[in-house]
């Protein structure tokens, strides 16, 4: 029997066919001029396809024991190797770079079994006679016989691999999607809330403005939108990118056109989440009670779907029009279109898991969806969370993974994300949240690092001046420590997160507001400024209890009541809970320091008035026509209201009382504010404004999804 001989090792991808041990490239059958240290890296990244080839594993295999200039060479030979296959470094098809890394051969390989071939075996003398004869015909049906039974065993042989391989592969669970481009769109900084694309816009609502804006895709330049409703922010956009859905300032649904026009009232209820349905002819909504409603896009044939039982965000509804999905309590949830019961999903997930967000791809092949610590719904600016992947591919053999797919990890956090145009781009914006904090000398009129610029908000000063108690931003931990930042106690543990810590006047207790997971939901705690355990200050109310203030005395303390919607006082000693008379709708209450009156802010941020406690009547001090009074706080001597604007002049103002003078402190003008809601204010014990500057990262990306 002769030797046996094998063909050459062919490699596959697209059009082009690699020879790997001649060294020759060749597309569509024509030979391409890449050969000599170009090639050999293209076989090695070839030899191992998908994986991170380094330049140090590049330069021991090409120039080992030599003194080469191994980062020009490289260079030289990917760029070689990209003009050969006609590919690009902005958008690879096959190499992709690793900025300081290496390389990765990121095409489809296909990549034949060496063939076999054996040479025929020469006849047997012995099988020849020596006066050979015409052979019979049932010689001839024996021999047809034998070599149909030879053909068939060795056919069997060869396609018996192959059929198990097919079996194999149709049987194997389908490649999890991934990550594999991330191109950054914005460049600014600004936090922002994506709401949905055109194609070649995004739209977002800005934090710190209270505005909306478009940015263009893909340099990332940004235009502020006025709308004819004020006060009003983006919901989402419809399916063919034309109309924007808005929610007004009273929560009520309105449209308007992308390109300006006329606005259409759709709801007279508060809102708290909407989307489109896949063919843009219907609005999904949810009341504040967790109802869902589905109406025409006019607003009409409104007819309530299912009742969700709570506070609901996010909806989404499916491209093929049979689900919705939407988060409560800061997990995912869906009913059919048609109105079901609402069913949890990845009920096997642990509690303490925060998930939101969820939104399909446009084919509707993957549900993308955040997941990160319990208060990812809390606040709208942290980014704590990281992007997975729900496989929704169905077939009839291949199953998709049946748990959810992680696609990005740290140290980036992750805001709301939305599905592109395309079915394998995903737009989010990427989040490294930190602040700084600043303190302006009102003598100097300079601005510069407080306890050496530490990420921290919420700040409020023992009465003697020799402590303080701040949140770190943003893990949400409540601290005690010196006036110069040193000898500190922890207060709080996760997973609550304290805002508006009050000392009592006698310097005993801290007072503060906290979410413990559940979204919308504040209670008011106090703790031991030494330390200890929290502790529930009302254990038997249900409502939101927010901004707690004590009274000069500290037998007192005053706070905004979510639940009826008023502000009330709690006597210490007898526990009994008033009403203030006239507080309807008013918010952000605060105690003067000589104890004779109680500033408050009206719900939307415009008015601030102020309750005289010996008359007990109101009486208005401001009353502002476009912008927001927000973190309201009393000068020392009771003389001035300092209050933040964060929109339309923005900037550090303070109102005389009595009396309504007005004059801006310190010009924001540009500032990039931080904090858990978007931006804090505060005060020193000389009133000196304290703010937290934003230092982190909070910019738009495009994302490429591969799935195989």
């Amino acid at each position: 029997m002769a030797e046996t001989q094998s063909r050459t090792r062919l490699v596959r991808f697209g059009a082009f066919e690699a020879d790997v041990l001649t060294g020759e490239l060749r597309e569509d059958g024509v030979k391409l001029k890449l050969s000599g240290q170009p090639f050999q890296v293209l076989a090695i990244l070839l030899e191992r396809p998908g994986d991170l080839v380094t330049r140090d594993e590049l330069q021991k295999y090409l120039w080992p024991n030599t003194f080469v200039d191994v980062e020009r060479n490289l260079n030289t030979a990917i760029n070689k190797i990209r003009d050969a296959l006609g590919d690009s470094a902005e958008t690879p098809r096959y190499v992709e770079t690793i900025p300081r890394r290496g390389y990765r051969f990121i095409g489809t390989l296909i990549v034949p079994e060496p063939m076999v071939v054996r040479p025929e075996d020469p006849p047997s003398p012995n099988l020849v006679p020596s006066n050979p004869a015409a052979p019979t015909d049932g010689a001839r049906k024996d021999e047809f016989r034998k070599r149909l039974r030879t053909w068939l065993l060795r056919a069997a042989a060869v396609l018996a691999p192959s059929l198990a391989c097919v079996v194999w592969y149709l049987l194997h669970p389908l490649p999890p999607p991934r990550v594999t481009g991330y191109t950054r769109i914005t460049h600014d900084r600004l936090h922002k809330f994506l709401t949905g694309t055109d194609g070649t816009r995004l739209y977002v609502n800005l934090y710190q403005t209270g505005k909306v804006a478009q940015v263009t895709i893909p340099s990332g330049d940004m235009t502020e939108i006025s709308l004819a409703l004020p006060g009003s922010l983006i919901c989402c956009v419809s399916p063919d990118g034309e109309t924007l859905l808005l929610g007004s300032s009273d929560g009520t649904l309105w449209t308007a056109s992308t390109q300006g026009g006329s606005l259409r009232r759709l709801s007279d209820k508060s809102t708290d989440s909407a989307t489109w349905s896949p063919d843009g002819k219907s609005v999904a909504y949810t009341a504040d009670n967790g109802d869902i409603y589905v109406m025409r896009r006019d607003g009409t044939d409104v007819h309530k779907l299912a009742s969700a039982g709570g506070f609901v965000l996010d909806m989404a509804w499916s491209p093929d029009g049979k689900t919705i999905r939407y988060t409560k309590d800061n997990q995912l949830w869906e009913i059919s279109s048609t109105g079901s019961t609402p069913r949890r999903l990845l009920t096997g997930w642990p509690a303490s898991v925060g998930l939101c967000d969820g939104r399909w791809t446009r084919d509707g092949e993957f549900f993308i969806f955040l997941a990160g610590d319990q208060h990812l719904t809390e606040s709208a600016t942290t980014g704590t969370g990281q992007l997975w992947a729900l496989d929704e591919r169905r077939g009839l053999l291949r199953r998709p993974p049946t748990e959810p797919v992680k696609l990005t990890s740290d140290p980036l956090g992750w805001g709301v994300e939305i599905p592109g145009r395309e079915a394998r781009t995903i737009f989010a914006s990427a989040k490294t949240p930190l602040g700084e904090l600043l303190w302006f000398d009102t003598k100097t009129k300079l601005i510069q690092p407080y306890l050496a610029g530490i990420s921290a908000e919420f700040l409020s000063f023992s009465p003697d001046g020799k402590s303080i108690a701040y949140v770190t931003y943003p893990e949400g931990i409540l601290w005690r420590a010196n006036r110069d930042g040193g000898g500190r106690v922890q207060m709080s543990d996760p997973p609550l997160i304290p805002m508006f810590p009050r000392w009592s006047p006698d310097g005993s207790k801290i007072v503060f507001v906290a979410s413990s997971g559940s979204p919308n939901h504040s209670t008011i705690f106090t703790v031991s400024s030494e330390g200890g355990k929290p502790a529930r200050l009302l254990p038997e109310e249900s409502g939101d209890q927010v901004d707690p203030t004590w009274s000069h005395d500290g037998q007192r303390i005053v706070y905004a009541d979510g639940l009826h919607g008023d502000l009330r006082i709690l006597d210490i000693t007898s526990r009994q809970v008033a009403a203030i008379p006239g507080s309807h709708g008013m918010i952000s209450p605060r105690w003067s320091p000589n104890g004779r009156a109680i500033a408050a802010v009206s719900a939307d941020g415009l008015a601030l008035k102020i309750f005289h406690i010996a008359k007990q009547q109101w009486s208005s001090l401001l009353h502002l026509q476009t912008g927001g009074i927000d973190f309201n706080e009393w000068s020392r001597d009771s003389r001035f209201i300092y209050f933040l604007r964060v929109a339309d002049n923005p900037g550090v103002y303070r109102v005389r009382v009595p009396g309504n003078h007005t004059d801006r402190v310190f010009d924001l003008t540009g500032f990039h504010h931080a904090g858990f809601n978007g931006f804090w204010f505060g005060l020193d014990p000389t009133d000196a404004p304290l703010l937290l500057r934003d230092a982190g990262l909070d910019d738009i990306y495009a994302l490429t999804l591969e799935a195989k």
